[in-house]
């Protein structure tokens, strides 16, 4: 389950990000006549690099990056949903690459 952040500040601290473009949760709901883009924090290139190649496996996910930063907020066009290891242990532990 991910958490719904609007706010820069409630984005944790990594050293890499992996962000993408969730087609199946874009459109409704709180993210109505938005995209819905989903940030999950790495501690690492490596665990970064793993959680990519999951997201890649996703039919729903497009626009896959990873960032060395702190993503932006862009509100008007997007809703952000924030996943992490705690509650999203499949994007982590995917053994995809």
């Amino acid at each position: 389950m991910s958490t719904f952040v609007t706010k820069q500040s409630e984005i944790p601290e990594a050293l890499f990000y992996v962000c993408a473009t969730d087609t199946f949760l874009s459109g409704w709901g709180k993210s109505d006549g938005r995209n819905n883009r989903v940030i999950l924090p790495c501690v690492s290139y490596m665990e970064a690099e793993r959680v990519e190649a999951y997201a890649r496996s996703q039919s729903d996910m497009r626009r896959v990056t990873i960032c060395g930063s702190k993503p932006t907020l862009r509100n008007q066009y997007n809703t952000y949903s924030l996943m992490d290891r705690s509650d999203s242990s499949a994007w982590y532990n995917s053994d995809l690459q």
